[in-house]
């Protein structure tokens, strides 16, 4: 901004004052702002609009909210059924297996009133049929092992021998292994083949010439 040069009478002075000394005094008698932004009017169109959109930021807020709670219902719901279902499960499993052991009890009674052997194994072999029952009504089944190939997800290979079968073929069966439907319970544990034994290229070539020595005497 320039100032005026205009003159004005000056009371103090000569009696005369610029324009920019005038403007400096009344620059410092005017009263300090205290620096707070002047309010801005928005437009009607424009404040409606921020409210309308407050509004739906705070519907969808609260449906957010309604959602979450939603979804942890359902997590506790699902762990609650879950445990319901094990328990369940449990229950079924538990009450096949009480009729094997009741003829398992009264097989041992009977042992101790009648010395019979053959009564005894009877009576093991009832229970263990029963035993075998039980688990077959809840999809347990075992898992073939001797003359299969031998497979690391159903199979636990403890040692290898040397045998006729060929190499890789389960040969002997230690301890059974079952599944629960498609699932394994325990593997089986098995002695896998190793194959033919076969002699060495040494001994292969010893032998012409060990019968030459039979028919001359001399090699």
């Amino acid at each position: 901004m320039k100032f005026s040069r205009k003159l004005h009478p000056n009371p103090e002075g000569d009696g005369l004052k610029s324009a920019a000394e005038i403007a400096l005094e009344r620059a410092a008698d005017a009263p300090e702002s205290e620096g707070e932004p002047e309010s801005v009017a928005l437009p009607r169109a424009e404040l409606d609009r921020l409210r309308a959109e407050a509004a739906k930021a705070a519907e969808h807020w609260d449906r957010l909210l309604r959602v979450q709670a939603d979804l942890d219902n359902f997590r506790k719901r699902m762990a609650r059924e879950k445990q319901d279902w094990i328990k369940s499960a449990n229950e079924r499993l538990l009450s096949a297996l009480l009729t094997p052991l009741d003829h398992f009890e009264m097989g041992l009674d009977a042992a101790r009133q009648s010395p019979s052997l053959e009564a005894l194994l009877d009576g093991m072999r009832l229970v263990h049929s029963q035993f075998h029952d039980a688990l077959r009504a809840q999809g347990v089944t075992e898992i073939e092992a001797v003359g299969e190939p031998f497979d690391p997800s159903r199979h636990e290979a403890v040692a290898q021998q040397e045998s006729e079968a060929p190499e890789g073929q389960v040969i002997q069966q230690l301890r059974k292994g079952y599944r629960l439907h498609d699932r394994v319970l325990r593997a089986t544990r098995v002695i896998v083949s190793k194959g033919p034994s076969q002699g060495s290229p040494a001994e292969g070539k010893a032998a012409p010439a060990a019968d030459r020595r039979d028919e001359s005497g001399e090699i």
